[in-house]
């Protein structure tokens, strides 16, 4: 009920304690109180609110999630870590009056222009390769599109550029597996 809130402070109140139930050092309590299987829909929800409440209240949604999302990231269930980057790297986020953004898009683009964008690209990096396997050509191809309008150099879009690079390959080399699959790729290859 609290985490599906429209408000802010209820909502992200809500996500502080599934953290904090998450990460406790008593193994069952996430179990108990909040089962894992909320997974992708609640966290969408929660870069919707995130995001929008940005736009009307002037909140930072990035700094919330780097005081308490990043610092317990190590600790969170697979499952979940996998929900949240996907949701990160995929929802769209609908504001009115504004043009459409995917979730990592929304909070880069409204970050106040004193903070260093490094812990973002750096967790944005960490999202990737969470969801390596699963970012194709399309979301390969939407994140370095983005990346590209980013004016700003800095170590962590650097290392962001490292692994999609690195996807980059991996993504040559699967696609030309299937090719030598194919009947008869031994001949249309060489040419």
């Amino acid at each position: 009920m609290f985490l599906g809130s429209k408000d802010f402070v209820v909502c992200t109140g809500a996500f502080k304690c599934y953290l904090n139930l998450v990460t406790s050092s008593q193994p069952d309590a996430a179990g108990i109180f909040i089962p894992e299987a909320l997974g992708y829909g609640w966290i969408e929800h929660l870069m919707q609110v995130l995001c929008g409440f940005f736009e009307r209240q002037w909140l930072n949604p990035w700094g919330f999630l780097a005081d308490h999302l990043v610092p317990k990231w190590t600790m969170l269930p697979p499952s979940l870590c996998s929900s949240f980057a996907s949701a990160f790297l995929v929802s769209i986020v609908n504001i009115p009056g504004m043009r459409e953004r995917r979730a990592y898009q929304h909070l880069a683009h409204n970050m106040m222009f004193g903070i260093i964008k490094d812990p973002f690209f750096f967790f944005l990096g960490t999202m990737v390769e969470h969801t390596k396997t699963g970012v194709t050509w399309c979301k390969l191809t939407s994140i370095e599109q983005w990346l590209a309008n980013d004016p700003y150099s800095s170590e962590g879009r650097a290392q962001l550029k490292s692994i999609l690079a690195a996807r980059k390959q991996e993504l040559v080399e699967e696609t030309m597996g299937f090719f030598a699959e194919l009947p008869m790729a031994n001949s249309g290859m060489d040419e």
